[in-house]
């Protein structure tokens, strides 16, 4: 790749930018990235618990999150080996199935966001459609919070 010359203009999307522009938005980047995995829990260590079939989030704040195999996308037909095999990403901001390509981000968990836009719509229609059958028990893995019900929407 050739160097650039110092004084020579960048352009990203539209946008122009000095190579000390660059720098200095890449440093504070690093820094504003640094302050947040101070400021928000991340994941330690992550499991796959068969007997009930939840994914348990050990985080780094002394809390757990365990979610419902059935309310994240993706892994529905997975087989119980296939998601024993679940590792915390570096830096611990999301957990990976390998075998799956699956992947999902602490913060989004968190949020009780388990899938894409029209995933979480149909949870959200499932939610509504079992609320709506006289006498029905809605099951704990029901009261999810979805971008249409949720404070940080």
């Amino acid at each position: 790749m050739a160097k650039l010359k110092q004084d020579a203009l960048v352009d990203l999307g539209g946008a122009t930018y000095s190579q000390d522009e660059l720098r200095t938005m890449f440093r504070e980047a690093k820094q504003r990235g640094r302050e947040s995995l101070r400021r928000n829990p991340v994941a330690v260590a992550v499991c796959y618990n068969h007997r009930t079939r939840r994914v348990v989030l050990s985080l780094s704040n002394r809390t757990e999150l365990a979610v419902p195999v059935e309310l994240l996308q993706g892994l529905q037909s997975a087989t119980p080996a296939q998601l024993k095999d679940v590792v915390v990403m570096p830096a611990g901001t999301a957990i990976e199935w390998p075998q799956l390509d699956q992947q999902f981000s602490v913060s989004g968990l968190l949020a009780g966001i388990f899938g894409g836009k029209s995933w979480m719509r149909q949870l959200d229609r499932d939610k509504h459609r079992l609320a709506a059958k006289p006498g029905a028990v809605l099951p704990a893995s029901a009261a999810v919070r979805s971008p249409t019900n949720s404070r940080s929407a």
